[in-house]
């Protein structure tokens, strides 16, 4: 309402909306765990939804960077839609079982190197799949990650990967960053001040009276409200887009 208001079309208001209304499940975590907070009870019930949230905007992506410049028909969305699922449903099931078979032969319960050398080049090989395929490379990462998390191995994995997290975010928001225009910003800063207001009252009081509503107390229904402001990484993917 308040992009219409400002004078957007009704899409752009609503892609706006969408943009907005995502939170970044990488950020969120680490901000709890560096105050040591990622214990609570709340954390899990929050983690869950974002993760559900992430899968609901790599469809978007894929929706989005599968359309051409010639127009947005019911047909074509329904057509990227079907291809993601698709996607999807052949990485897990498709892709899972051989990853399995490789990782029993390379044995790489034995060789934290290997196992690293391993996940980057399967990140790096679905990314280049999706780009080709016309799709963001994004979504060829996230796949990447959610078949190496699903082996047995998925939790070594995660730790030898996780110094990189830090360098590769630093990489992402900065290159992210360049592509903003601070004349942009300045001569439309009503807008902006506005829509992040929107966001924080909008978040702020959906996510508590939400929480009540499944049985979380007053503190805890604050703590998730308050948890869940972080703009997520996957709105600039989606942005860009």
């Amino acid at each position: 309402e308040i992009s219409i208001i400002f004078g957007l079309d009704t899409l752009t208001s609503l892609i706006v909306a969408f943009l907005l209304s995502i939170t970044s499940t990488a950020i969120m975590i680490r901000i709890l765990e560096q105050k040591g907070l990622s214990k609570k009870e709340e954390v899990k019930v929050l983690v869950t939804a974002l993760i559900i949230e992430d899968i609901i905007a790599v469809i978007a992506i894929t929706l989005v960077s599968s359309l051409d410049s010639s127009g947005f028909t019911l047909r074509q969305a329904l057509t990227s839609v079907a291809f993601s699922t698709f996607l999807l449903g052949f990485a897990y099931f498709g892709l899972k079982k051989a990853i399995e078979i490789i990782s029993n032969f390379f044995k790489f319960e034995e060789n934290d190197e290997s196992l690293l050398f391993f996940s980057l080049t399967l990140c790096m090989a679905l990314s280049m799949i999706a780009f080709g395929l016309g799709l963001s490379a994004a979504i060829g990462a996230f796949l990447a990650g959610s078949l190496v998390s699903s082996l047995k191995l998925g939790h070594k994995a995660r730790e030898i990967t996780h110094p990189l997290g830090l360098a590769f975010s630093a990489v992402f928001f900065i290159s992210i960053g360049i592509l903003t225009s601070a004349t942009s910003i300045l001569s439309n800063i009503w807008i902006y001040l506005a829509l992040l207001l929107a966001h924080i009252i909008g978040i702020s009081l959906a996510v508590f009276f939400s929480a009540r509503l499944i049985g979380f107390n007053r503190e805890q229904s604050a703590f998730a409200s308050m948890s869940m402001l972080v703009i997520g990484e996957f709105s600039l993917l989606f942005a860009k887009e």
